[in-house]
């Protein structure tokens, strides 16, 4: 699961609540990841109407706008198979690298 914190910023979007999906039972999962779905084109369909080029924006809008329309059906593309149930962490220690696995 790829989340861009700025990108959802300019959606008016956060990322906890894609990241609590992790935690969500499975039998819950489809319908929270629907839910946040919803939200997305909800957002994206307002946002693009303020980006888009066509309404003058200007260039850096215009940039916005290509990016948003590319991550955009990413989020929407998402199903509960690509919500992580391991979680891997990489940690730096004196003695070298320690990865850390947590099954969920």
């Amino acid at each position: 699961m790829l989340l861009n914190d700025r990108l959802l910023a300019e959606l008016g979007l956060s990322a906890p609540p894609f990241r609590r999906l992790r935690y969500v039972s499975r039998g819950q999962l489809p319908q929270r990841l629907e839910a946040l779905q919803v939200a997305v084109k909800r957002a994206w369909k307002q946002r693009a109407f303020e980006l888009h080029p066509d309404h003058g924006a200007g260039a850096v809008a215009e940039a916005l706008f290509i990016e948003l329309a590319e991550y955009v059906p990413q989020l929407l593309a998402l199903t509960p198979a690509d919500i992580p149930t391991e979680l891997s962490y990489d940690i730096k220690t004196p003695r070298g690298r320690l990865q850390v696995v947590f099954k969920l």
